[in-house]
């Protein structure tokens, strides 16, 4: 088994993937080093902030941090968990300022292409099929897939990723309260090697990421 740190810093050569990998090398190498085996242990979880729920395989990392994405620099909020060589993680890119849904669309691309190329798709981005979700306040929600390499190893990428209103990024709770934002952008995602890749554990956390209404 690949030791993680060394993993993560040449998979993920973007400021973004950088950043994670530097977010998850203490709690993720013990993760990777004690297991021989993958074990898939899923547990759902509401973020304290956010307004989403999701289904992680194991106990997931939380992280903060400022990202450059289309020109300019935005706050980025992530929860990741890793189970052998793949990773499941769910991003929320904010922006502090007022925000028309234009703009949120190109915050979203630039997301998506930062993913795509770290494992230098050979494919092109496919669109996936979006099941229905009855009663979701869903905005421009995009499922895809990507096929690609790391150091000879075939990898793939799905994703799911849709568009937060300035409405639904308020605080979940009184306790948890955070200032306005101008709207954002989630994205949940499974990033790993094609041979490891196991579809219905990788269904299971796409459909399992939920967004909620704030109280």
């Amino acid at each position: 088994m690949l030791f993680l740190p060394r993993l993560l810093m040449r998979l993920f050569s973007s400021p973004l993937w950088r950043w994670l990998a530097q977010g998850c090398l203490t709690i993720g190498t013990l993760i990777a080093l004690s297991a021989c085996s993958p074990t898939y242990d899923w547990r759902q979880l509401q973020h304290p902030t956010y307004p989403y729920r999701a289904l992680f395989p194991a106990k997931p990392v939380s992280a903060t941090r400022a990202i450059p994405l289309a020109g300019a620099d935005y706050p980025l909020s992530l929860q990741s968990a890793k189970i052998g060589d793949t990773l499941f993680a769910v991003a929320i890119v904010t922006s502090p300022a007022p925000t028309d849904r234009a703009q949120l669309e190109q915050i979203q691309q630039a997301l998506l292409l930062s993913w795509s190329t770290n494992i230098r798709a050979q494919h092109a981005v496919l669109p996936l099929t979006a099941p229905t979700r009855a009663g979701q306040p869903i905005l421009h929600e995009i499922w895809q897939e990507a096929r690609g390499e790391h150091q000879g190893q075939p990898y793939r990428l799905q994703l799911r990723s849709g568009l937060l209103p300035a409405g639904l990024i308020g605080p979940i709770s009184p306790a948890s309260a955070t200032s306005a934002t101008g709207g954002g952008v989630y994205a949940a995602l499974v990033i790993g090697p094609a041979a490891a890749w196991l579809p219905d554990q990788v269904d299971t956390f796409l459909q399992g990421f939920e967004l909620i209404q704030p109280h």
